[in-house]
């Protein structure tokens, strides 16, 4: 598959096309591209998820297939409170 990976602030979106062998010629013309994008958990959303990230998602979720996640395993890579964390975590996701 092709694969084209960007770093916006604080997000890490995928861009996948399906194989072209795995699809047939009715398949290959309504098949969408896939994308996986996350934002960390830091707290507080910014202006640099917002236009990095957040913004971008709204605008292209009905042109790609998309899937959107908050990414908390990434937030582990130096000291937290696990309680701080888990909220953190939660409050992203509800917006």
């Amino acid at each position: 598959s092709n694969l084209d990976t960007s770093d916006h602030s604080s997000s890490n979106t995928l861009l996948s096309t399906p194989s072209e062998t795995s699809l047939d010629s009715n398949t290959k013309s309504n098949r969408k591209l896939r994308v996986l994008s996350g934002v960390q958990p830091t707290g507080s959303l910014h202006v640099g998820n917002y236009f990095g990230a957040i913004r971008n998602w709204v605008l292209t979720q009905n042109e790609y297939d998309s899937f959107f996640c908050v990414v908390d395993l990434h937030a582990i890579t130096l000291p937290y409170d696990h309680k701080k964390l888990a909220e953190v975590t939660r409050n992203t996701a509800a917006l």
